[in-house]
């Protein structure tokens, strides 16, 4: 039987480049996709021969830093809010009528799984990076040291995501949190990620 799926990235590179492969052979296979994401990956995305939404979804301006700052979480998370009130209606009204039979998110958006709960559709998260589960957070791996930042940072994005979730009638969790999803496609190969022993059948490492 043939499918329609729904993919919802980030317009980054590390993000949408590993899923292009997948999104290849699904249509080879004679199923539809229809990929969403901001306007920086669109000419990839197009390439595949996918139909492509246009969301108005651009990375904010950060500087190179591999450490995550207070700065740059609160950057972060003003990005991820705004983001999210721009592109969620605009998801929600392409296909609510063009109706996917189940949405692929990236693991870092929050969007895409709002989509699949809205929906009532399956959900499959979408791994570029290392995996999480019960006993592994990438989170608390990039981020072990918590000390620096003001938890009324944390509080007030908390609160805001509660009025938002609140505002659509969705539940929405932060990235990466939360119960994985029953299904997730991981692009680094299982003797990549760490803890790797702890993972189990609802992750497909699909480089492997």
């Amino acid at each position: 039987m043939k499918r329609h799926f729904a993919f919802v990235s980030m317009p980054a590179a590390g993000h949408v480049n590993p899923t292009l492969s997948l999104v290849e052979e699904l249509l080879r296979r004679g199923h539809r996709v229809t990929y969403a994401v901001g306007p920086n990956m669109l000419d990839a995305v197009a390439a595949t021969g996918a139909d492509v939404l246009r969301l108005p979804s651009e990375m904010p301006s950060m500087p190179p830093d591999p450490q995550f700052t207070p700065e740059r979480m609160a950057t972060m998370m003003q990005h991820l809010m705004d983001d999210a009130r721009r592109t969620f209606p605009l998801l929600c009204e392409h296909f609510r009528a063009d109706m996917p039979d189940a949405v692929c998110y990236d693991v870092a958006t929050m969007t895409g799984r709002m989509l699949a709960t809205e929906l009532g559709v399956p959900e499959i998260s979408l791994v570029p990076n290392f995996a999480s589960n019960e006993e592994f957070s990438l989170r608390e791996a990039i981020m072990p040291d918590s000390t620096g930042f003001d938890p009324r940072m944390f509080a007030e994005f908390a609160q805001r995501m509660e009025e938002f979730s609140a505002e659509m009638g969705v539940p929405a969790e932060p990235p990466m949190s939360g119960p994985p999803a029953p299904l997730n496609l991981v692009f680094l190969p299982k003797s990549f990620q760490l803890r790797g022993e702890t993972f189990d059948e609802r992750f497909r490492f699909i480089d492997d």
